[in-house]
């Protein structure tokens, strides 16, 4: 069985964005804290990689304030309560 490597981020600048869609184009799961970002820097962080992660067909979870997870296609996000998988 591979191993799966969740990627932790925390972005000063708006510009680690692509850094950030990098992890996820090579398959791996990502957390973004953006406690360091200002608005809108960080709205707009979050709209790119969610684009990205549209892309490829992805999936997004907003997991607590200003902390997002992202995954590649092959990972389902699903609520312990709901089994369907969120987007």
């Amino acid at each position: 069985m591979s191993k799966t490597t969740i990627i932790y981020i925390e972005p000063k600048i708006y510009d680690e964005a692509m850094q950030i869609t990098d992890h996820l184009r090579q398959g791996n799961p990502v957390v973004i804290n953006l406690k360091h970002l200002d608005p809108p820097d960080d709205e707009r962080l979050i709209n790119f990689v969610s684009g990205a992660a549209f892309g490829i067909d992805g999936h997004m979870l907003q997991v607590g304030e200003n902390i997002y997870l992202f995954t590649p296609s092959n990972i389902i996000i699903s609520d312990e309560e709901d089994t369907t998988s969120l987007r």
